[in-house]
């Protein structure tokens, strides 16, 4: 099965499910929207729904874009309620918040395997430097979380991605850019992930707040190239915003308008928040 169909029928099966415990049929979530037609091809994985259509549907049926799409969070196995409090706040963008939770979890000592392990450290090192900027221990987390993953899982880009911009952030470039390098050359072998998503955003972060406004603009489009190629909605707003910014630093005031707007309007749309950068 390719990305692309996986992408539809994972969709698919979201608003349906979204649509039965709203207790609506077919005809009234279309009503005003689309054909009926339209949602029974959607909910059985066969099409994909433009935008417009798209956002419509998850307004009449209270979704945000996160629980409509695929992006998801890395999971521990069978962790329910930790995996849900670790999505809340990472959504929020509540990074002291988690730095505090994931402190007094007993839950590392908990776990048997290595991957379990690996999304622990991660989200502690993620937590920490942005949380706590305690920029030594996140590091230490995420040295500790690349050592348990092997070469081809998909944790993996986003661990150096972290690492990379922790580094670069801390004046380390050389190794940042290197960590980055790594990140990009596994995504491009790798099977699409969502999350993937997040190491375009975070270069064009790092390339903007070092006054590299053309690197950061190249970075940026090119993330937001490949989300919208993927038929993915996971970081799009956040991207489009801080790829507004680094245009407008260009002096190209229409193109970061256009950006702007759009970033903005699907924040609205999907109620989310966007990172303070």
């Amino acid at each position: 099965m390719s990305d692309d169909t996986t992408f539809s029928v994972q969709l698919g099966q979201n608003l349906k499910q979204a649509r039965r415990a709203k207790q609506l049929t077919q005809k009234q979530l279309a009503a005003g929207i689309c054909a009926q037609s339209l949602i029974s091809a959607i909910e059985a994985g066969d099409y994909l729904p433009n935008a417009v259509v798209f956002a419509r549907l998850c307004q009449r049926l209270g979704l945000s874009m996160d629980q409509a799409v695929l992006a998801h969070y890395p999971e521990i196995t069978q962790q329910v309620a930790f995996n849900r409090q670790v999505e809340q706040m990472c959504n929020q963008h509540d990074y002291r918040a988690l730095a505090d939770y994931l402190a007094t979890s007993e839950l590392a000592s908990h776990l048997i395997t290595d991957r379990d392990l690996a999304i622990f450290y991660y989200y502690r090192g993620v937590a920490n430097y942005q949380g706590r900027h305690d920029a030594s221990g996140a590091q230490r987390d995420l040295k500790l979380s690349l050592t348990l993953v092997d070469e081809r899982d998909g944790l993996r880009p986003l661990i150096l991605s972290a690492s990379g911009c922790f580094n670069l952030q801390a004046g380390h470039v050389k190794l940042g850019q290197q960590q980055f390098e790594q990140a990009q050359q596994l995504i491009a072998a790798l099977p699409y992930d969502e999350n993937f998503n997040c190491v375009a955003y975070q270069l064009g972060l790092c390339q903007f707040k070092a006054g590299q406004f053309d690197l950061a603009t190249q970075t940026l489009q090119a993330g937001v190239q490949l989300i919208t190629k993927q038929q993915s909605h996971y970081l799009l707003a956040d991207t489009l915003v801080l790829m507004a910014a680094a245009l407008d630093q260009r002096g190209e005031k229409i193109a970061a308008q256009t950006a702007q707007a759009e970033g903005q309007l699907l924040a609205a749309l999907f109620k989310l928040q966007l990172y303070q950068f």
